[in-house]
């Protein structure tokens, strides 16, 4: 599982080929030195080190860096921290480097991670020089003797986002995850990572997830199998979402300073392929006018509904209150705001809504396209969204959980929840609660004991002493997904979002299918080379249909079909999938009104996370979720604190200086 090496000058000046004895690889040196001026930093020797780092990043899964003095020889020890920080964000790396200075890091079979100099405590002995290396090996009966606030079992975003948040309440925080890597239902996965995960969903190992499938599309040495780079050249996204500009999380991200370790890049323009041709949805009132495909008819209908749209709230709502109950958005186009069949499409488009415009409710579509158009243009020209560099989501968990570990939090990859206990009763006061803990089983066997305990469906035991709130009343939809890497940069689509603007990484495309099927829209999310989620001169399609046919798959195949073949270029070398995945997802059509999110006086200690509707954007409602759990933990302290709200943290003394 693991592989400590303690003098990687050695290393270095012989090889850069380390043996895959483990998935990580720790990096340290053997202390004390008799002669450090004779050794010069490996920090200092910056492009060396790097191509050496970048050997072990491919090879190994994590690889640790621990900061010690032969890193610093040769150079101040701020300079030796900017330079390490600048190795941790190499984007040749793919984000599997993780520095370690004055942090710690809880990793699967009894071993946790010091990243500390520590001989100044130590009396010199034989014993002593061994244990002196950066990196202590602590066993996890240590957890045992622990009594845990909160355990959260896995590391999708949210609870991901609720263990950073606990953990700067003073509160102490337990993160598990039964996986080998981070983000849970928003993971980045490999290659590799792809079949594993195929293989545990198809074993009956998600109620979420079902019916995974790989191909590996093409053979031979000239076909489109010898196109596909290394496994970990790829980071393909099970929940791919963008970011807007006007929502509560992009603010919560802020607020939090996670956003600081974060690369957010520019989502571009909204298509609708039909017809066998792309064009381009116009986003705000300027494109409206703009386009000369629309008659001055069309463009007086659109501008009226986008007015609608923008309008204060309460006059929004005046005129919605006009309005019979559950219009449709198709029925308020037509005789409200005289808009033609043909231009309910890509309104659609514009509110990311998983169905046609005559099931989409008329409020819960200009909700949606209102925060298209009012965060148009808050980055600058035709820029209003967002997404985290190498993987969105499973970018957001990460850094969230490397955060909460900063924070204090401890967390565990690969280990899971076998079994939870929880008390027949809730305490009602301190006496009441040192008898009434929720006993926890770890997938070791470990048992610890917790207040809290905090998870998703797939995180949690499938039994419990007890029943979890009954938050899955809402009824559960199939949608249908794929992945496609494509054998082309398909640069058309990205084209800068204004004069001198920036260059995007994902475009939107809504795929029309034979107008005479009556069927929820297809949507293609297509992510750029310079995503990091795919080598250069590729592309990444996340394809979803939400559906109740088992034919899902195929028609999501076709759609990506449509649109590699179109006549964009007819000189140009036609482009090709060389990868897909396909799978199904079971989820609720909304969030859950009534679930533990709105009260603060929940009926168990083990808080079952909903699953999160399928939406092609971060909802807010996952925001909701969090806090109503945390003010629900923290009890009278959460009216004190501010949630996802920290002071900025000031860096560690030199102690140097």
């Amino acid at each position: 599982m693991f592989w400590a090496v303690e003098d990687n000058e050695d290393i270095l000046a012989q090889s850069f080929d380390l043996p895959r004895w483990s998935a990580n690889l720790d990096l340290d040196r053997e202390l004390p030195v008799a002669k450090p001026e004779l050794f010069r930093s490996e920090l200092a020797d910056y492009d060396l080190f790097a191509d050496f780092l970048e050997a072990q990043c491919t090879n190994f899964r994590q690889v640790f860096l621990v900061l010690g003095n032969h890193e610093f020889y040769g150079i101040s020890r701020a300079n030796g921290l900017k330079l390490a920080a600048q190795l941790e964000n190499e984007p040749r790396f793919n984000k599997r480097l993780r520095i370690l200075n004055r942090t710690r890091i809880e990793l699967a079979e009894n071993i946790t991670l010091l990243g500390c100099y520590s001989c100044r405590f130590l009396a010199h002995s034989a014993a002593s020089e061994e244990a002196v290396c950066n990196v202590l090996y602590v066993q996890m009966e240590s957890l045992s003797e622990e009594v845990w606030d909160v355990v959260i079992a896995g590391t999708s975003l949210p609870q991901s986002l609720l263990a950073l948040a606990l953990s700067r309440s003073c509160k102490k925080v337990l993160h598990v995850d039964r996986n080998a890597y981070y983000g849970g239902q928003d993971t980045g996965l490999s290659l590799q990572d792809a079949r594993q995960w195929t293989r545990s969903v198809n074993a009956g190992g998600s109620a979420v997830f079902s019916d995974a499938a790989i191909t590996v599309l093409g053979g031979g040495t000239a076909g489109p199998v010898s196109l596909l780079e290394p496994s970990r050249a790829y980071t393909l996204s099970l929940n791919p979402q963008i970011v807007y500009a006007q929502s509560r999380f992009l603010p919560a991200l802020v607020s939090s300073h996670i956003h600081s370790q974060l690369e957010f890049q520019a989502v571009g323009s909204w298509w609708i392929c039909r017809d066998g041709k792309l064009q381009k949805i116009p986003s705000t009132r300027e494109d409206v006018f703009d386009d000369d495909s629309l008659s001055v008819r069309d463009k007086r209908s659109l501008m009226k509904f986008l007015r609608y749209v923008l309008q204060d709230d309460d006059a929004q709502n005046e005129a919605s209150a006009e309005a019979p109950p559950s219009t449709s958005l198709a029925d308020a186009l037509e005789t409200r705001f005289r808009v033609p069949a043909a231009l309910q499409a890509p309104i659609v488009a514009l509110a990311l809504s998983p169905q046609l415009a005559a099931t989409t409710d008329f409020n819960y579509a200009t909700t949606r396209i209102r925060r298209h158009m009012r965060s148009a243009g808050y980055f600058g020209p035709g820029l209003g969204a967002v997404l985290a560099k190498y993987g969105g989501n499973a970018e957001i968990s990460q850094v969230a959980c490397r955060a909460q570990a900063v924070g204090g939090g401890v967390y565990l990859l690969g280990t899971g929840l076998k079994a939870v206990h929880a008390p027949s009763t809730m305490p009602q006061d301190s006496v009441e609660a040192a008898a009434s803990l929720t006993r926890v089983e770890l997938s070791d066997g470990t048992e610890i004991k917790a207040r809290w305990v905090v998870g998703g469906v797939d995180d949690l035991p499938p039994e419990v002493d007890r029943p979890l709130q009954d938050h899955q009343a809402s009824p559960t939809v199939t949608t249908y997904h794929t992945i496609d890497i494509v054998s082309s940069p398909l640069q058309h689509l990205f084209p800068p979002t204004a004069e001198n603007g920036h260059v995007p990484v994902v475009a939107i495309v809504l795929v029309l299918e034979d107008a005479a099927v009556d069927t929820a829209p297809i949507y293609l999310q297509v992510h750029s080379e310079d995503s990091g989620e795919c080598p250069s001169g590729q592309t990444v399609i996340y394809a979803s249909v939400q559906s109740d046919q088992p034919n899902g798959v195929e028609r999501l195949k076709l759609a990506v079909s449509k649109l590699l073949h179109l006549e964009h270029d007819p000189a140009a070398e036609k482009p090709q999938s060389i990868w897909n995945m396909s799978y199904t997802s079971h989820q609720p059509a909304i969030f859950h009104d009534t679930h533990l999110a709105a009260s603060n006086s929940p009926p168990s200690n083990i808080v079952s996370l909903q699953t999160r509707p399928h939406d092609q954007a971060v909802q807010d409602e996952t925001l909701d979720e969090i806090k109503g759990v945390w003010t629900a933990i923290l009890g009278d302290e959460a009216a004190s604190q501010p949630f996802l709200r920290f002071e900025q943290r000031e860096q560690d003394p030199d102690p140097d200086e």
